[in-house]
């Protein structure tokens, strides 16, 4: 309680000299978390106290703790976050609750961890994603946390085709030539499937895939094959391989230009050897290695 000329400060039980008929004014400053109550004595009611002095005057200021309110917040849902207050006080879910006098405007600041998303406020004080209310009495307010799923990575697969063929992947979604690049999940397992088009063979994979049997790939990141066909000789296996060469021997004897022996091969294949004896008088014997019928001289 204090006067404005500074005469009076009293935080207790105290008195101050004044000469009859002077004229003294009042305040009552209530201290951090108290309230004024009111004057009694010579003074009433809770505003300032203008007092004329006739003779000793007692006056009484009477002060009271501020009466408080309860203000809380419950977090909910499968994810989670912090709530913080203005003014400050909270910090959920560590302190989740804090005391407040009556008439305290209490707004809410939620912010979402890693891996959640802040769904909205509920209760009867606050609703929607905001939250800033005037506290009349005790009030809960709850904050909705939800578990968000983070979208799975995707890799590429990009398939080359030089032609000749077809490959298709399952699961679904390359069928090259025409779609020759999808996105696959991370750590999914695609296998490939080489079809080779008329008058072409596959010939093998090279890249993610090698050899010429299936093909399949763990993506744990972008990934590339390419598919080879070769073409078919059109003429293979029409000419019929010659037989192995034979060897036989023959005797030779008499006049020129006679046929002294001949052999088969035992598939159809007739083999002869011709001599010339040119002077007709000499008898020899020769041996030789035909490749194909023939008539050597």
């Amino acid at each position: 309680m204090t006067s404005p000329d500074g005469s009076i400060n009293c935080s207790a039980t105290c008195s101050q000299s004044s000469t009859v008929g002077a004229a003294v004014h009042l305040d009552a400053a209530p201290a951090s978390g108290m309230q004024f109550m009111g004057w009694s004595g010579a003074c009433s009611g809770t505003g300032g106290c203008d007092l004329t002095i006739s003779g000793d005057t007692v006056v009484g200021a009477a002060f009271a703790a501020v009466a408080t309110v309860l203000f809380h917040v419950t977090p909910v849902g499968a994810g989670s976050g912090v709530v913080t207050s203005s003014p400050e006080g909270l910090s959920c879910p560590d302190i989740c609750g804090m005391d407040v006098a009556p008439g305290t405007v209490v707004t809410l600041i939620a912010t979402a961890n890693v891996g959640s998303q802040f769904e909205g406020y509920g209760g009867t004080t606050c609703s929607g994603t905001t939250c800033s209310a005037r506290v009349t009495s005790a009030a809960t307010v709850f904050a909705n946390f939800s578990a968000v799923t983070a979208a799975p990575a995707l890799h590429t697969l990009t398939v080359t085709d030089a032609g000749g063929g077809t490959v298709v992947s399952n699961p679904g979604g390359i069928s090259c030539p025409g779609a020759c690049s999808a996105p696959f999940q991370e750590g999914a397992t695609v296998a490939l499937t080489a079809l080779a088009s008329s008058g072409f063979t596959f010939t093998g994979w090279t890249g993610a895939c090698t050899g010429s049997g299936g093909c399949s790939i763990a993506l744990g990141s972008d990934a590339a094959v390419t598919a080879t066909f070769t073409a078919v000789d059109p003429c293979a296996g029409l000419v019929p391989a010659l037989p192995a060469p034979k060897t036989f021997t023959a005797a030779v004897a008499g006049p020129m230009n006679q046929c002294n022996a001949a052999t088969t091969d035992g598939d159809g294949n007739l083999y002869v050897e011709q001599f010339f004896n040119l002077d007709g008088s000499n008898h020899m014997t020769t041996s030789g290695t035909a490749a194909r019928p023939s008539t050597t001289s």
